[in-house]
């Protein structure tokens, strides 16, 4: 069996533009919403663009991406899953 592929992932603007490009360095299919000139974008439009290019969003920001997500499954519409933690989890 061929070994899969890592999913390709959008950070949203609260992650580092250096988390980018280390991912990068690892062989990741990496942007971000800092490459998508998406700072400020409402958070609608960032997992929309996320969605469009296939991508898995990865945000702190939990709260909001699980209503959008609740929405595309409510309504059936095709997407990536999105990855969330609470800032405070990775803290020390």
């Amino acid at each position: 069996m061929p070994p899969s592929k890592p999913p390709k992932l959008y950070l949203n603007e609260h992650l580092s533009p250096r988390l980018a490009t280390q991912l990068r360095s690892y062989g990741f299919d990496v942007t971000s919403s800092h490459d998508a000139r998406m700072l400020s974008s409402d958070d609608d439009e960032q997992f929309a663009l996320a969605v469009s290019e296939q991508r898995a969003i990865v945000t702190f920001n939990f709260s909001d991406f699980v209503e959008i997500h609740e929405r595309y499954i409510t309504g059936a519409k095709e997407h990536w899953e999105s990855s969330s933690q609470p800032r405070s989890e990775l803290e020390p």
